[in-house]
Order: C-alpha cells, then sequence, then structure tokens
C-alpha cells in the first residue's frame, strides 16, 4: 500500500526554509504575556517548510510518518482563553509533529492545550502512516474534526470541510 500526500501554496508567498527538527529539545511556546505558555521535549524529530522561522512552519513530516499542515480559512475562530496552556497557530504544528505518531493523538490534544485567539485564522489537515487523516477546523470557538466516516473525501482548500464538500456534489 502507497500513501501519497500533497499539498502547496496557491499564491506567491515569498521564501521559505527547509528545517530539520531534532528530537530531545526542549521547546516553549510563545505567546503574550496574558497567555499561560507551554513547555515540552521534543519526543520525534521532523522535517518542515517555515517562513517566518524556526519553530513556526506551515507545514511538515515526522520521524513516525505524521504530516501536518495549514490552510487558510477567514472564519477560523479559535477558543476563548481557559485554564489550557497556548501556543500560536504555527507552533501548533510543530506541538504536533514533535509529540505525536498518530491522528487520534493530534485530536486529543486539544484536551491539553489551545491555539491562542491572537493567531492568524488556520484549518489543518492532519495524516499518519496508516493512512488516517483528518481536517481540523476551529469554528465558533470550539474544535471540529473531519475524520472517519465523517471525512468522506481527505482534502482541504480554503473554505470550511463542510462547504468544500457540498460543492463537490
Amino acid at each position: 500500500k502507497s500513501l501519497v500526500f500533497g499539498w502547496n501554496y496557491e499564491f506567491d508567498a515569498g521564501s521559505g526554509f527547509l528545517i530539520t527538527n531534532k528530537s530531545g529539545l526542549l521547546k516553549p511556546s510563545f505567546v503574550q504575556q496574558n497567555e499561560k505558555p507551554i513547555t515540552w521535549i521534543s519526543k520525534y524529530g521532523s522535517v518542515t517548510f517555515n517562513q517566518w522561522g524556526k519553530e513556526f512552519p506551515s507545514g511538515g513530516i515526522n520521524e513516525k510518518g505524521l504530516v501536518v499542515v495549514q490552510t487558510m480559512y477567514i472564519k477560523t475562530k479559535y477558543p476563548d482563553s481557559d485554564t489550557r496552556p497556548s501556543l500560536s497557530e504555527l507552533q501548533w504544528i510543530q506541538f504536533q509533529l514533535d509529540n505525536f505518531s498518530t491522528v487520534q493523538e493530534v485530536i486529543d490534544s486539544d484536551k491539553k492545550l489551545r491555539i491562542t485567539n491572537n493567531s492568524i485564522p488556520l484549518h489543518y489537515m492532519i495524516c499518519d502512516k496508516t493512512g488516517e487523516a483528518a481536517v481540523i477546523e476551529f469554528i465558533n470557538g470550539n474544535m471540529i474534526c473531519h475524520n472517519g466516516n465523517n471525512l468522506s473525501c481527505p482534502v482541504l482548500g480554503n473554505d470550511s470541510y463542510a462547504d468544500s464538500f457540498c460543492e463537490l456534489r
């Protein structure tokens, strides 16, 4: 069984960097003073495409075969502040690649941390080496996850998954 995952930018985004991220490194989240940061030690190494600097990837793959990428979704509304520690929308990608090997682990991480409301509006496509895939969106402050039988077509553009799926009919 072969798996293929494709991702591209549909606009000129300038230059970027292909970065190798090592395991075993202590990392902090970079958040505003009113936010509770999180720290972690990277469990897995990864290769990421970064435009805004190290630790802020637009997408990547880790050594366990977990892929996390983003696209813009202007109607995104991240959760309001609560007791969970937070990180930015791009550092969220690095956190997932550093810590997890499966789509389900990424989904479950919502219980432990959140993306700060001061972030760019994005949504995410996740896939692991077993072929499991998910689209994760933040709508009205809640994480919405499309996976398993709820992900009929594993694709993502710059509109909500639900609206995009309706266009396929």
